[in-house]
């Protein structure tokens, strides 16, 4: 299929990503002016009426999942004897290609992602869709770090008949719970938690838990699957020590090969996770050797003395984290607000009032702010300030629209030129141009010519320009050959002449 290839209402402008049995491309609306991703299968797969059956069911499955982390299907069609899926177009990049650019991310990077995941498995569980396919290439971030959970090609709906023969089975090894291997017909939704598992562990390590075992020799697909149905993933913290204990739990009981020793929902592994990011474990106290008894007694009143001290004057509130991700947006975007205050018993965040200990809050400020945390409690206060950076959608102006020569005549060139700042999209005569640019354009007759560029927040300012095309001037006496002839007008072979010619009023 060519770039600049119309389906439907849709002009096909690049491929952005092909895999398994479909490819998708940038779709343009041809009325609207707006961005889809257009979804096709591949030549291959596209007579194949098994194959469309599951691609039906995935524009069915997904486009019953209306959720802010699921990519969103807006419709079905056929064109060109092929089946394609209109969907959303996520401006950014893949978790894969994000992980291949930055290495392995801190836990702070990475809980933001996460959370967004479980929240868009959580939602697929509660309407009985198993995904199967939790992997990184099938997560989508935008520019404002929002993630999206996509691609829900091999979807299983709990307890229905499935289109796979008995047997088959589907899936990224790298990501494959032991159950999708050995019993694929009898999986639920805790193989999702094992591929999710899979997934944070090479967010965390910038490896799969069994990449080791690529390229090692003969079927490394077997090698790897082999590993998931027998062999404990080595520990995270083996790969990346700066991952605490605490987050090194979660990740490990999400790959636990018994589905029943796994977090029940993802709902669990949400919580547990918040926990470990959240709340400071303390390290194990050392023991030290047994004193004499008279030196014990002494140490006795000593350590009572110093719990009744303890008493009347508690530890001071200690603000563990405050942070925003990101902590720069747009203008109408979100960030995520997230905080862990210790030994506090009230803390309260300016435009957000009364707060737990630890929290996380999605906002959207209108312009740059200062939030102001403060922890409290019965002797002591502690305060913490927090910037987040807004920055506002430019204006659109149309800087330069204009025609030269603003009147020609029929087939005469003429040029237009334009220039626009400050827009996302910008349009001459129904067809997407650069922010600026000129062209040069051959007309027959008087044409109009509209720009239309479109900001961030969807505004749009249009202009338009007109190209006079005037007849020419018709002579009312019939046109004249004053001259037409050779000389010399008789010439040997190879030798030259020169032809003349005149004529008036032609």
């Amino acid at each position: 299929m060519r770039p600049e290839f119309q389906v439907g209402q849709f002009v096909l402008e690049r491929k952005i990503g092909e895999g398994g049995m479909a490819e998708v491309w940038l779709g343009r609306n041809v009325h609207l002016g707006s961005l889809a991703a257009v979804k096709f299968l591949n030549d291959q797969y596209a007579a194949r009426k098994d194959i469309e059956e599951r691609f039906l069911n995935e524009g069915r499955r997904h486009g019953a999942l209306d959720h802010p982390n699921i990519v969103k299907v807006y419709g079905f069609d056929y064109a060109e004897g092929r089946s394609f899926l209109i969907m959303q177009f996520v401006d950014g990049e893949a978790l894969d290609s994000l992980l291949q650019r930055t290495g392995p991310l801190t836990i702070n990077q990475a809980w933001p992602l996460a959370h967004g995941i479980l929240n868009a498995l959580e939602f697929a569980h509660s309407r009985q869709i198993v995904h199967r396919d939790v992997k990184p290439s099938n997560v989508l971030i935008d520019r404002q770090g929002t993630a999206y959970l996509g691609d829900f090609g091999i979807v299983l709906a709990v307890n229905e008949k499935r289109l796979t023969q008995t047997g088959t089975v589907m899936g990224t090894p790298h990501y494959m719970s032991p159950e999708q291997i050995s019993r694929p017909m009898e999986l639920d939704h805790r193989s999702d938690i094992y591929s999710f598992g899979c997934l944070l562990y090479e967010m965390l390590t910038g490896a799969t838990p069994f990449d080791h075992l690529s390229g090692t020799g003969g079927d490394t697909d077997f090698a790897v699957k082999t590993a998931h149905l027998q062999t404990p993933p080595p520990p995270l913290r083996q790969r990346n020590p700066a991952i605490s204990p605490a987050v090194e739990q979660v990740v490990l009981r999400c790959l636990a090969k018994d589905p029943s020793h796994r977090f029940a929902t993802c709902g669990q592994v949400r919580e547990a996770l918040t926990h470990a990011v959240y709340n400071r474990v303390e390290p194990p106290k050392r023991k030290t050797s047994p004193w004499p008894w008279l030196a014990g007694a002494a140490a006795f009143v000593v350590l009572a003395l110093a719990l009744a001290a303890f008493a009347l004057w508690p530890e001071e509130p200690v603000v563990e984290s405050f942070t925003a991700a990101p902590a720069s947006i747009r203008q109408g975007k979100t960030t995520l607000l997230s905080w862990n205050v210790r030994d506090a018993t009230e803390v309260e965040i300016t435009g957000l009032g009364k707060r737990p200990a630890t929290g996380l809050v999605p906002i959207t400020p209108t312009a740059k702010t200062v939030y102001r945390l403060v922890g409290r409690n019965r002797w002591r206060t502690i305060t913490r300030e927090l910037e987040v950076d807004v920055t506002a959608i430019p204006p659109v102006e149309i800087r330069r629209f204009s025609i030269s020569p603003d009147s020609v005549r029929p087939n005469e060139t003429a040029k237009v030129s334009w220039e626009v700042t400050g827009a996302t999209v910008v349009m001459i005569g129904g067809k997407q141009v650069t922010p600026s640019g000129e062209v040069e354009v051959r007309v027959r007759e008087t044409s109009q010519y509209e720009l239309v560029a479109r900001g961030e927040d969807g505004k749009e300012r249009r202009e338009q320009r007109e190209l006079k095309v005037d007849a020419p001037l018709v002579s009312a006496a019939a046109p004249e050959i004053i001259e037409f002839s050779f000389t010399p007008n008789v010439i040997r072979v190879g030798e030259p002449t020169t032809l003349r010619w005149n004529v008036r009023g032609a």
